[in-house]
């Protein structure tokens, strides 16, 4: 699996489909590496035969700035009620 983010000036696609409400802000959070990873998480692997191969190719600074970007992307679409947080519509009332 790769995450990837494409880039325009200050903004991602990434950071544009949540603020649209496509996908709650979660899923832009990469996994853990091996290194990263709790005792807990890393039993969890304990009978598996390959651990978890995750490569970071991005600096912790600029990951976390984007993942800032997303969470304020996510509340504004949460707040105008956009795409996945829209309201429900009442079929009865059609």
């Amino acid at each position: 699996m790769i995450f990837c983010l494409i880039i325009q000036d200050s903004d991602t696609l990434n950071n544009y489909l949540i603020r649209n409400g496509c996908f709650p802000g979660g899923t832009m959070i990469r996994p853990k590496t091996w290194n990263e990873m709790e005792k807990w998480e890393k039993e969890l692997y304990e009978e598996a035969d390959e651990k978890p191969n995750v490569e970071v190719l991005m600096e912790k600074e600029d990951y976390d700035k984007f993942i800032e970007q997303i969470m304020r992307a996510e509340i504004y679409a949460s707040g105008k009620k956009l795409g996945i947080w829209e309201e429900p519509k009442n079929i009865e009332n059609e």
